[in-house]
This record gives C-alpha cells, structure tokens and sequence, in this order.
C-alpha cells in the first residue's frame, strides 16, 4: 500500500512536470509568435520609412527642378530686360539726332513713334515672360489678353 502511494505520488510528480513543460512550450511558442509579429512589424516599418524617404527624395527632385526653371525664367527675364533697355538708348540717341535735323511737330510725331515702337517691343516681350511665368495657369493669360491656341 505504500509502494501505491509512492508510485501515485511519482507519477503525480511526472504529470505535474509533463504539465509544466507544456506551459514551458506554450509560453516559448508564444514567444516566438511575439517575436515574429515583431518582425513583422519591423519590416513593415523599414518599408515605410523607405517609401517615405522615396517621396522626400522625389519632391527634393521636383523642388530641384523648380528653381532651375525659376533662375531660366529669371535669366530670360533680365537679358529681355537689357535688350529694351538697349532698344531706349538707341531711340534715345535717334530721337537726339533726329531733333537736330527736324522741327518740333516732326519731332513729337517721331517721339510718339519711337514710343510706340519701344512700347510695342516692350509688350512683345511681356507677352513672351507672360506665357512662360503664366503656363501653368491659362486663365491669367487670358485676363490679360493673350489667347493661347490649343
């Protein structure tokens, strides 16, 4: 009857262990589960920054692009710019020698010329930084009375 109880005892001691283990391989189950879901997450996440570091990278690019095609604009600007500033001199030097030789009707009628002639250079190219500052927006062009074919 003692050997019963002993061997009970052992054997409830075996099962007892059996159990613990199997709580010991649920827990180191659901560890590894944690840990890969970790993983997972982890992935996930570097995919993102790399997405997002993508998108910065492309609008740094497109920013890029931009103000090359600003100081463009600029750049044509400022020789248009020179090149009336030119145009006046020369019908400034016109209009001087001109007067030397004509009389005051001829010579306003000259001036009013030459103004004219300056305004519509001016206007050409007004027209002309107009159409490439305002591409982008067509309604503008037109308010100001360049119609842009299509």
């Amino acid at each position: 009857s003692q050997r019963n109880h002993i061997v009970s005892q052992r054997n409830h001691i075996v099962s007892e262990r059996n159990r613990i283990a199997s709580q010991r391989n649920r827990i180191v189950s659901q560890r590894n589960r944690i840990a890969s879901e970790r993983n997972h997450i982890a992935s996930q996440r570097n995919r993102i920054v790399s997405e997002r570091n993508r998108i910065v990278s492309e609008r740094n690019r497109i920013a890029s692009q931009r103000n090359r095609i600003a100081s463009q604009r600029n750049r044509i600007v400022s020789q248009r710019n020179h090149i009336v500033s030119e145009r006046n001199r020369i019908a400034s030097q016109r209009n001087h020698i001109a007067s030397e030789r004509i009389g005051e009707a001829q010579q306003a009628t000259l001036d009013r010329d030459t103004a004219m002639e300056a305004l519509d250079d001016w206007m050409s190219d007004f027209q002309e930084v107009a159409k490439i500052a305002l591409e982008d927006n067509p309604q503008l062009l037109e308010a100001l009375g360049i119609i842009i074919k299509r």
